[in-house]
Order: structure tokens, then sequence, then C-alpha cells
């Protein structure tokens, strides 16, 4: 008893000395930074006036074997932000702080616009007389319109805000494209259908007119006002955004003018209710839009080197739209031979005309391209060039359609190249 009695504060010694022991080696391995706190209060100039570290250095810690080789080092972990903060600045400024900074933009642009539904014609395979025939096949082509890249321009004008690094801007963009296509076959062969209008000749014969010639213009007008403000700043070391929002009034003017015509001999094929009439028809369409509302956008540059930079946008936008459309079909017949309502050049119009409907519409445009900047004059002004190539759709944008189809999408694609001066 004497002995156990003995051996009782012993054991107890003991105990309190292992928790220590593991206590500390416990606070070592899951609180580093009160251990480092206290290694740097016995340091030399490693602590601040209070006696709190200026830089608790990390724990290492060593992973055990699991899939991959043990390795030894500080462990990856996020970390609160301790001070609230912002992405630095990146936009350009010339001269010294706290100047008025501007900047001009010219922009030269090869871009082709191309509509849907812009299917002129279509053109049989047999002639009309031959469509009596048994188990005869008319296998149409559809002849469309002949879309070309056309010049245009952009010029912008804007100047960086001394208020949290904000950059304003007003961008105009001007298009203008006119684009043709036409087709022909033998007067004694007519094998081209009109796909736009109606002629008058059809109330006098029950059937599809034919002719033997076909042309047809049309034109697109592009006016795009935008007044934006951007924040340029640095997402990482070399990559750079430039966050967007803004207004734009968009006026976009399309016109498509088709001409039939057919010239030979009076064809009637009452079984394959065709018929082929000398005369020339013209089915003219115009619409006329105005839009405005909101446009966000993000550019994302990637620095390179020596001032050089890989870019990518991205832009949308939602206009409340209001259209005007005019429609007008002339038909002039040559003969009254089997018509004799109709007289001879007399052009006999049927005009119709939509004002003031309102739509909204949505617009994307995409571009990839590679730039390149550089300060001159000590930092006095600032040059920077670059060229992209996109890709524009303007959502259901043609309602000048027949009624077979539905609004058609409007596209635009095609290069732009840019010179920047900041001053």
């Amino acid at each position: 008893m004497q002995i156990y009695a003995k051996s009782i504060p012993w054991i107890a010694s003991s105990f309190l000395f292992a928790s220590s022991l593991f206590s500390q080696s416990e606070v070592a391995e899951y609180f580093p930074g009160e251990v480092s706190e206290e290694i740097c209060k016995a340091g030399d100039g490693q602590c601040k006036g209070d006696g709190s570290p200026l830089c608790p250095p990390l724990q290492p810690t060593c992973q055990p074997f699991v899939c991959k080789p043990q390795k030894c080092g500080n462990v990856q972990e996020p970390q609160t932000p301790s001070v609230a903060a912002y992405n630095a600045p990146a936009e350009i400024n010339t001269g010294i702080m706290d100047d008025w900074n501007f900047f001009s933009t010219i922009s030269f642009l090869y871009w082709q616009p191309s509509q849907d539904n812009l299917h002129i014609a279509s053109q049989g395979s047999q002639s009309v007389s031959s469509l009596n025939t048994p188990r005869t096949t008319d296998t149409r082509k559809m002849l469309d319109m002949d879309f070309d890249f056309k010049a245009a321009f952009k010029i912008s004008t804007g100047m960086n805000f001394r208020n949290d690094d904000w950059v304003g801007y007003v961008e105009y963009t001007r298009l203008r494209a006119n684009d043709s296509v036409s087709a022909s076959t033998p007067s004694n062969n007519p094998t081209i259908y009109n796909l736009w209008g109606e002629t008058a000749i059809q109330d006098s014969f029950i059937g599809t007119s034919v002719f033997n010639s076909m042309s047809s213009k049309y034109q697109c007008k592009f006016d795009f006002i935008d007044g934006m403000m951007e924040r340029v700043y640095f997402v990482g070391q070399r990559l750079v955004f430039h966050s967007a929002m803004g207004l734009r009034n968009a006026l976009i003017n399309q016109s498509l003018t088709a001409n039939y015509a057919y010239n030979g001999a009076f064809i009637n094929n009452l079984n394959a209710h065709v018929f082929a009439l000398p005369s020339a028809f013209d089915a003219i369409y115009r619409t006329s839009s105005w839009g405005i509302g909101p446009r966000f956008g993000l550019e994302m540059d990637w620095m390179v080197r020596h001032g050089i930079r890989i870019f990518g946008s991205g832009y949308a936008d939602v206009l409340y739209t209001s259209y005007e459309v005019q429609t007008k079909n002339v038909t002039t017949a040559f003969t009254n031979d089997m018509a004799p309502t109709l007289l001879v050049g007399n052009p006999i119009s049927i005009a119709q005309k939509d004002d003031d409907f309102g739509l909204l519409r949505a617009h994307v445009d995409l571009q990839l391209g590679l730039g390149w900047g550089k300060y001159l004059d000590y930092n006095n002004v600032h040059v920077d060039f670059a060229a992209s190539y996109g890709f524009q759709v303007f959502f259901n944008q043609n309602v000048m359609v027949l009624p077979d189809y539905s609004p058609g999408n409007l596209y635009v694609q095609g290069l732009t190249f840019t010179a920047r001066l900041d001053y």
C-alpha cells in the first residue's frame, strides 16, 4: 500500500508531462501561426512593435504516400483576404498623374453582310410543255443572292475619367452594301419561277407564272451609335479585362428588288397549272428600322511580351426595334391577246405598307484578334494597332419575307483593322 501510494505522484507527473508534450505537438500541427509567433518573438527584427510577426512563416507539412510519391512543402489553401481590395486598373494613361487623358480610334472594316430567306427564284429542269408527261419530275434549284465583302469604317472618341479609373467613349459605325444576282434561260424554254410577289396576270390564269430571265439587287445600310462606359483592370499579371456597358442606337435599312421577264410566245399548260405570258414583273420590298437598348460586353487581353497582346471580345445588346415595311408589285404585259383585260405596256401596281410595329431584337458580336501598343514621347502619347476577325448575328431582322417564311437572321462577318491614339 505504501509503495502504491508513493507511485501515485510519479504517475500523475508523467501524465502531466505527456499531456504538455502532446498539446505542444498538437498546436504545432494544427495552429502553426501560434508557434510561428513564438519563434518570431525570439528572432531579431522579425516582429512589429507589439511583438506580432511581420510575416509568419508557414510550417512545411509532409504528405503521406497515397497515390503519388511523398512530397514536402507548404500546403495550398484558399486564403480569406484580410484587407479589402479591388483589381488594379490597367487603362492607358499618358502624361503625368492627374492629367486629362483622351483617345481616338479609326477602324477600316471589310465586312460581309448576308441575310436569311433571300431565295430570289427557282429554276426548273423540265420545260413547261414536258410537264404534261406522266411521272415527270421537275427538279428545281434555288437561285440565291450573291453576298460580297464590302468596305466600311468605324470611328470613336473618348476619355479616361479620374473617378475610379473608368473609361467612356462614343462610337459610330457605318456600312453600305449592294449585292446582285442574275440568271437566264432560252426564250423558247422558260424555266425560272419567281419566289417574290404575285403577278397581276395570275388573276386571269389559274396557275404559276414562269419566266426566262431574272435579276435582283439587295441593299443593306447600317448606322450604329454606341455610348459606352468600361473599366479596364488586371486579372493576374498578364490578363486584362475590359468590362463594358452602355446604350446602342441602331438604324438598319434593307431593300430587295427582283425583276422577272419573259419575251417568248404565250404558253399555257392547263394540266400542270403553269403558264408563260410575255411580260415583265418587278417585286420591290423595303424595310426601315430603328432600335435602341442596352449593350453589354467583355474584352479579354492576354499580354504576351513587348506590347503584343492576343484578345477576344463578346458583346450583346437587346433593342426595342420599330419597323416600317413597304411592298410593291408591278406587272407590265407585252401582249393582251390572251388576256384582254390587260393593256400592253401599262404597268399594273399593287402596293402595301405597314408602319411602326415594334419588336424586341437581340444582337451578338464576337471578335478574336492580335494587337500591339507602345508609349512614345516620354509617355506623352500611346499608339496601338489591332487586327481582328469577327462574327455578328442580328436575330430575326428580316421582316420583308413571304408568308411561308419566318423572320430570318442578318449575319455579318469580316476583318477589322483599328488604329488608336491616346494623348
